[in-house]
């Protein structure tokens, strides 16, 4: 595991560094997930603050998958940028977990084919045993007034492919040291929840991930109310199988 003196000393040394996340979530993603020095992690979105610089300075080998050039500094290292039309996951069971914020395939209606197979083929990526996370805000400080979804839309979204789902929250509070586009301009930090789907110990071929998306049906139902009537995504967003 990531040695918890070194994490430690991290914080001591805060006003040097940048955190993109509120610490306690930070602790929560390496510790809870068996993150250590030369795990290998997929950060998928993130634009609003990076995860991977964080990790790569921990020893964690991270890549990072974003559909938008803009929202990726010049300097950062182990991006990948896919085209949406297509979009193919990486190696399968090449990691030890996938960290998913602020992927806009997720701002929809959780309970549609094109969101399902997105998942699968994330899933498809991580190793026997391993995670797929969700970093989900359950409230902001600022003035946004998007709908947005709670740990049930993705209770819902996961429960049609196989491992165990767990949800924990985090209570945001006051932090003058908070840094970071989501916290500039107020000392709060929003509330966060991880909704976290656990692999099975056995691998399972990329094929039987997708066969297991198509095959689900959602009715065209709505993960909650604040989505309700999102139809399908683009054709031209659709992930490749």
């Amino acid at each position: 595991m990531v040695d918890r003196k070194q994490a430690s000393r991290s914080e001591r040394s805060e006003s040097r560094v940048e955190f993109p996340l509120p610490r306690r979530l930070l602790r929560h993603l390496l510790f809870s997930h068996g993150i250590t020095v030369g795990s290998r992690v997929l950060e998928v979105g993130g634009s609003l603050g990076s995860l991977l610089p964080f990790l790569v300075d921990l020893g964690v080998d991270a890549e990072r998958l974003t559909f938008d050039a803009g929202d990726s500094a010049d300097d950062e290292p182990n991006v990948h940028i896919v085209d949406r039309g297509e979009f193919e996951p990486p190696g399968p069971l090449s990691f030890d977990a996938v960290f998913i914020r602020d992927f806009d395939v997720y701002e929809q209606n959780l309970l549609t084919a094109e969101a399902a197979q997105v998942t699968a083929n994330l899933m498809s990526c991580v190793r026997p045993g391993g995670f797929l996370v969700f970093l989900h805000r359950d409230s902001c400080t600022g003035t946004e007034t998007e709908p947005r979804h709670d740990a049930s839309c993705f209770l819902q979204h996961l429960s049609a492919l196989p491992g165990e789902s767990q949800v924990e929250r985090f209570q945001g509070r006051a932090n003058r040291m908070s840094t970071g586009r989501w916290f500039r301009g107020s000392g709060a930090q929003p509330d966060y929840s991880t909704i976290r789907q656990q692999l099975p110990e056995f691998a399972i071929p990329r094929c039987v991930w997708t066969e297991r998306a198509q095959s689900t049906r959602f009715d065209e139902r709505s993960c909650c109310a604040a989505h309700a009537g999102d139809g399908a995504l683009p054709q031209s967003a659709r992930p490749a199988a």
